[in-house]
């Protein structure tokens, strides 16, 4: 990649495509958890770790805005033709949305970088996409407890209205500990 002055970012993916497409490698599966509990944390980590404060606090109406507004955005987009195109239900097409709607943009700050992009773009594509995680783990456990609340409604019948009161108040506390909570401690 570097010979060909090929950023190596799109080498990899063309390499991991190919790999996949050849079927050389047919036993290899990566377990969820392991992207889930040791891969994502650590690139998480390195992320707000790398980052400068006083650069996130400087860019912070345009990182909140794509992290926020932003992402409830994507929701939409990517839940409204799963609706209407696959027939999904709403919450379950939000669901998969709250999934796939956060973005990851390592490999296109990494391919910015080499193209010599502006510190102050590359800030907030970062702490967009630091913040954006965080959000969207937020949107997947809400929709994810709607969801669950709705069935169990629907198993219980009529006799579950109480139940989902208290349910609702124990969504909004969790909402509220995700959303205020979590920022809060990694602050202090």
């Amino acid at each position: 990649a570097r010979r060909l002055r090929f950023p190596y970012t799109l080498a990899l993916t063309v390499v991991g495509l190919a790999l996949g497409l050849s079927h050389l490698l047919p036993n290899l599966r990566l377990q969820p958890d392991v992207v889930l509990f040791i891969f994502l944390p650590a690139l998480l980590f390195e992320s707000a770790w790398n980052s400068e404060l006083r650069y996130l606090v400087a860019n912070w109406v345009a990182i909140a805005l794509l992290a926020g507004p932003g992402l409830v955005i994507a929701l939409v987009v990517a839940a409204v033709p799963l609706h209407w195109g696959a027939g999904l239900p709403w919450l379950v097409a939000l669901l998969l949305a709250a999934i796939v709607a956060p973005t990851d943009p390592i490999a296109v700050v990494a391919l910015l970088r080499q193209l010599g992009m502006s510190a102050r773009l590359r800030v907030i594509i970062e702490g967009e996409s630091l913040f954006n995680d965080g959000a969207g783990v937020a949107a997947y456990t809400i929709v994810l407890t709607i969801l669950l609340m709705t069935l169990q409604a629907k198993a219980n019948g009529a006799a579950s209205t109480a139940v989902g009161v208290g349910q609702i108040a124990t969504l909004a506390l969790k909402s509220a500990w995700l959303l205020v909570g979590g920022p809060l401690i990694g602050l202090s």
